[in-house]
């Protein structure tokens, strides 16, 4: 699961950069704080924007030149391995945002 070498924030001895494109990109979108990585490394990630009560997060599954099952494969492990673990705490986060929103007239639209 992953690419060798993303997933890391920093590094050692492994800081060189990949010879192959793509790797090399993915390695650079983990490195600058993306979610590109083992679905651990995106927990992790998520995590901490969770902490800071993050209301949206957008992610892209098909960037570049990715084939159709790449995509797919993508899209099915941020469900069943990243996304579970958040949706248990949504109904969590709901009433910690209506307490915050506490007051403003306006429908609270959250969904995972």
């Amino acid at each position: 699961e992953g690419v060798s070498g993303v997933g890391r924030r920093s590094g050692g001895p492994a800081d060189e950069e990949p010879e192959d494109e793509v790797t090399r990109a993915r390695r650079r979108a983990a490195q600058r704080g993306g979610c590109v990585g083992t679905p651990d490394f995106v927990k992790d990630t998520l995590r901490n924007y969770e902490e800071s009560h993050l209301d949206l997060m957008i992610f892209v599954a098909q960037c570049g030149a990715r084939s159709h099952e790449d995509v797919m494969d993508s899209i099915y492990r941020t469900g069943t391995k990243v996304i579970s673990e958040f949706k248990e705490r949504h109904v969590e986060h709901q009433k910690w945002r209506a307490e915050q929103l506490a007051g403003v007239e306006h429908e609270i639209n959250s969904t995972i």
